[in-house]
């Protein structure tokens, strides 16, 4: 069962995480001039904490990101739209797509 939702998000109050060292093992968003490049867990932190990994999942392999070249990172639990809703469980967030209007559609599947 595959379930599509769509809503407007706005910056969360918290703001993107500066120090990216507290990170590894967090569920995150990445974000690149405004806009979400990815989501998922955080593998690994270079111990600089400029560079960090997200685990892969499904077809999306390990990525490295780079504080340098203006990514932002965002911590899932910062999303309005988790605050709005509650938690969810039995389901795991698969894709994220952002459109030129700023919304999101999220694809998400059960979870075993």
């Amino acid at each position: 069962m595959t379930t599509r939702s769509t809503s407007t998000m706005a910056a969360p109050d918290a703001g993107p995480v500066n120090d990216w060292s507290v990170l590894e093992g967090q569920t995150v968003r990445i974000t690149k001039n405004g806009r979400v490049v990815r989501s998922g867990c955080v593998d690994a932190v270079t111990p600089a904490a400029d560079v960090l990994w997200l685990e892969g999942h499904g077809a999306e392999p390990r990525t490295l990101f780079l504080k340098n070249d203006g990514f932002e990172v965002w911590l899932d639990s910062a999303n309005p739209a988790s605050k709005q809703n509650g938690p969810v469980s039995g389901f795991t967030i698969d894709h994220v797509h952002a459109n030129d209007d700023g919304e999101l559609t999220i694809l998400s599947v059960p979870v075993d």
